[in-house]
């Protein structure tokens, strides 16, 4: 009896609330229908309430929950359009910031006729008078830039021309950029010798043409890059192999939202520079080129990267072993290269390829034991050059050659000294 009276009670502490009970939105199970009652809900006709994590009143249309009132920190309205961003949502000032503040799917459009026409080059200061945001119809040279006249750009939102600065000795970071968004052309940043950071780029989503960081040696960070998704050319990282090239750059970190690059992506001459993370998102290029950086171990960072539309290169990195981060590579419609990288033992990251639609070039890796890792590819559109790898064994060369189903050039194999088998 005493068990049965401690059911009893149990029973009556967790029951559903009464029909004429205030509810509270608790859904509990009716019995053996499995379905839900009034009785059980505390009402009728549950209904949805979307999550509101920044507060502005505003759901987000994607996390909802079904109950008879609104739970915590959930509303009714499923129209926000950011629900991490409280200035975000339907009703809002539209900013000039690159972003949809009101939710209508325009980005800007209370300012997009505020234009000025024609190249700048020298005199910033009258640029953002009378404007909060503005269009320069031409093409930004801040060369010849202190770090006070790129402050006077504050309202500058896109650039329908190039952005360049060359050879500026003065200026550390591009602060003042802020709002801008978008280069319809190229950006190049080349032989700046105080340059530190790029702080001011941080609202740059995209860039139609080329974007070329070439032989800034302070340059020690891109993280002001989070917010670049697309580049429409080349994407240049590098130098030209001299004591001016990034030097102290040591990561990428700070491009990991960019997901293409239309042409070449170059990463040459970093010598500090051990891998490519950074680059996590990145799932095409128009060709990749990796070559020239010294303390480079390995191509890690390049793990989503799927397609390239040229060819591929990997060429005097000394002190690479690995290249495994190029497994999602099943093709290369022009040259493959792998060439001069010293401590390279093996093809691992290549084992995807089928096709290569140029030459394959095997050339002068002192280390490279095997080419068994390209065992998957059956056709190469003109030559195969396995040549003067001190460690390979020749057998290699023509197993490989042996094993095509389709060379359209020679196949050559000279030099290689490894001991066979």
């Amino acid at each position: 009896m005493k068990n049965l009276l401690s059911v009893s009670a149990l029973v009556m502490l967790m029951g559903c609330p009464s029909s004429g009970g205030s509810g509270g939105g608790s859904e509990i199970d009716s019995g053996d229908t499995g379905e839900m009652d009034s009785a059980d809900t505390g009402c009728d006709d549950p209904g949805l309430f979307y999550a509101d994590s920044d507060g502005d009143g505003f759901g987000d249309a994607t996390a909802s929950v079904e109950s008879c009132e609104p739970p915590a920190g959930h509303v009714e309205d499923a129209t926000d359009c950011d629900d991490t961003d409280a200035a975000r949502s339907p009703g809002a000032p539209e900013l000039c910031d690159g972003l949809d503040n009101d939710c209508d799917e325009a980005v800007d459009e209370d300012w997009a006729d505020d234009t000025l026409v024609g190249d700048l080059d020298r005199d910033f200061s009258d640029f953002c008078v009378g404007t909060d945001c503005r269009t320069l119809d031409g093409t930004l040279d801040i060369s010849y830039a202190y770090e006070e006249d790129i402050a006077t750009l504050s309202c500058l939102r896109r650039i329908t021309g190039d952005l360049f600065m060359e050879s500026n000795t003065s200026v550390e970071d591009l602060v003042g950029l802020e709002r801008l968004a978008q280069v319809d052309g190229s950006v190049l940043i080349k032989k700046n010798y105080s340059l530190v950071n790029l702080d001011g780029l941080d609202g740059l989503t995209t860039v139609g043409g080329d974007l070329r960081l070439i032989s800034n040696f302070e340059l020690a960070s891109l993280s002001a890059l989070g917010g670049l998704t697309t580049v429409g050319g080349d994407l240049s990282v590098g130098g030209y192999l001299t004591s001016w090239d990034n030097s102290d750059l040591e990561t990428l970190e700070g491009l990991g939202a960019l997901r293409s690059v239309g042409g070449y992506l170059f990463v040459y001459g970093n010598h500090a520079l051990v891998s490519l993370e950074g680059l996590d998102s990145l799932h095409a290029v128009g060709g990749l080129s990796v070559y020239g950086n010294d303390a480079m171990v390995s191509t890690d960072g390049l793990e989503a990267l799927e397609t390239t539309a040229d060819g591929l290169s990997v060429f005097g990195n000394p002190v690479l072993t690995s290249m495994q981060s190029l497994s999602a590579i099943t093709a290369v419609p022009g040259t493959l290269k792998v060439r001069y990288n010293d401590a390279l033992p093996s093809l691992e990251g290549l084992q995807s390829i089928v096709s290569v639609g140029g030459s394959v070039d095997i050339h002068n890796n002192d280390a490279l034991t095997s080419l068994e890792r390209l065992a998957s590819l059956s056709s190469v559109g003109e030559d195969l050059l396995v040549e003067d790898n001190d460690s390979l064994c020749a057998d290699e060369a023509d197993a490989l050659a042996a094993r095509l189903a389709s060379l359209g050039g020679a196949a050559v194999n000279t030099g290689n000294a490894g001991d066979c088998p």
